[in-house]
């Protein structure tokens, strides 16, 4: 089937436009973090020659398995046309010849938006989706893939809406507390509410590591038909025979919550006084600083929250924040929560040889002396440390 065969007259004139994060891997052994820039930026002008300057940033998320420097570019805005469609999927088909690879860590996040798409339509949109098996299936089963990971792209949120969707069916009110937790722009899952005014498909992975040009082409098909079922979930009054004003009502107290431009005010007056944190006791809130502001605001975390901030970076893997607060932190750690999380996670133990602070390096020997030896960086201190901590086991 070709995607100019499934095309709806009326959307062809770019109403909707779409972009996309890609998380790859340059294996093109560049010398300097320059030439790396250099060499991707050449290779995606060949292909968008009008996309302006590229956005690539070093992505700690994406293991490179030592075969090259892990990145993420995010693409420009285009419209949803078969044009722009066949300008990536002639990108997408030439990953390997131009020395770019994938692989099980890397993700390509595809962002889609349509004029005048309100905030509430997104959420009606995320509800319908929880309910709609046959829509849902075909986002997580592509072919012999799963667009589906349990820390990336979870359907804990949609599975939990489903459950509810199906109560309402049976006679049961609407849980609006559970819509509250659910329609929310959080990070991990498979359709995310972006706080930029997108849809987030993240679930997408795997099927570029071996790139073939008409199973890329299959999976624009299947974008394409997303988007056609968004456009008619959009004018749906109901869901299992209930107005949308009353699925609805209470949405806007979930605006106030997480919506963008307060959360920015938030983080603004945060950074003046931090300590106005252990006055917040709504979680959700606390997550979005934390993803803001890093693991800088545990400190002032409400003890009875503390727990869950944390599990939430090492559940959702914000390895970069939980990193550059170890690196940076010169006081040992006095959160024995946290550090023991550290402790417990091979992944931030390894980044974090390259090398951690003084302080936190003596804290990791002292409590597991193996450590020492895994360091790429000894100073003169921490050898004169880790000696003396051994003429001490030894007495």
């Amino acid at each position: 089937m070709k995607l100019y065969d499934i095309l709806d007259e009326k959307y062809l004139h770019g109403e909707a436009t779409f972009g996309f994060e890609l998380e790859a891997i340059d294996t093109s052994n560049p010398r300097a973090r320059s030439d790396f820039i250099k060499h991707l930026s050449g290779v995606i002008h060949k292909y968008f020659p009008d996309s302006g300057k590229p956005n690539i940033t070093m992505d700690d998320s994406v293991d490179s398995l030592g075969e090259g420097e892990p990145f993420e570019w995010g693409s420009h805005v285009m419209s949803l046309t078969p044009g722009n469609i066949k300008k990536v999927e002639s990108f997408l088909s030439n990953l390997n010849d131009n020395d770019i690879k994938t692989n099980s860590t890397c993700g390509f996040h595809v962002h889609i938006k349509f004029p005048n798409l309100t905030d509430e339509d997104r959420q009606w949109i995320v509800l319908n989706l929880a309910h709609d098996t046959n829509m849902r299936n075909k986002l997580v089963y592509f072919e012999k893939y799963q667009f589906i990971n349990y820390i990336y792209a979870s359907a804990d949120a949609l599975d939990a809406l489903d459950i509810m969707i199906n109560s309402v069916e049976d006679g049961e009110p609407i849980n609006h507390e559970l819509i509250k937790d659910y329609l929310t722009s959080e990070k991990y899952r498979i359709l995310r509410i972006h706080p930029q005014g997108t849809l987030e498909w993240r679930g997408p992975r795997d099927f570029l590591n071996d790139p073939k040009l008409d199973e890329i082409h299959r999976f624009f098909i299947l974008l394409w038909k997303f988007t056609t079922w968004i456009l008619e979930t959009i004018e749906k009054k109901n869901l299992v025979g209930i107005p949308r004003s009353k699925w609805m009502e209470e949405r806007t107290s979930i605006e106030k919550i997480t919506d963008v431009s307060n959360l920015y005010d938030l983080v603004k007056k945060v950074k003046e006084k931090p300590k106005i944190i252990g006055q917040i006791t709504n979680i959700k809130i606390l997550k979005n600083l934390a993803h803001k502001l890093g693991l800088n605001i545990i400190t002032y975390v409400n003890e009875k929250y503390k727990q869950q901030v944390i599990d939430y970076f090492f559940d959702a893997l914000n390895y970069k924040y939980i990193i550059h607060w170890c690196q940076e932190h010169h006081q040992p750690i006095s959160d024995d929560v946290l550090y023991k999380r550290i402790l417990q996670n091979d992944r931030v133990l390894k980044a974090l040889y390259k090398p951690p602070s003084i302080e936190l390096q003596k804290r990791l020997i002292d409590t597991k002396p193996e450590l020492y030896y895994k360091f790429n960086k000894l100073t003169p201190e921490i050898k004169k440390f880790y000696k003396e901590k051994m003429k001490n086991a030894i007495h």
